[in-house]
């Protein structure tokens, strides 16, 4: 979408990922957690899934805390950091 962004490389692309996970493996637990990982795609390939360079950027605790709707919540500190 904007090509001229990707060219520079002091500019920082960012790949985002979430995940919901039972930490204790308890499969009758409601509790669980959200993970929101950030990968940096301005490395090599060989580099980008390392795990030195993936960054644990939120944790978010319980299953009914996270819906697609307000995903927005959790992400506005985030987005307003970088």
């Amino acid at each position: 979408m904007w090509p001229e962004f990707a060219v520079e490389p002091h500019n920082a692309r960012l790949g985002f990922a979430t995940n919901g996970i039972n930490p204790f493996g308890v499969q009758s637990s409601t509790w669980s957690t959200w993970l929101v990982m950030l990968q940096i795609y301005n490395l090599p390939p060989w580099l980008v899934t390392k795990k030195i360079w993936v960054i644990l950027a939120l944790i978010i605790p319980g299953k009914e805390s996270m819906k697609m709707h307000n995903i927005d919540v959790y992400m506005a500190p985030l987005i307003e950091e970088l």
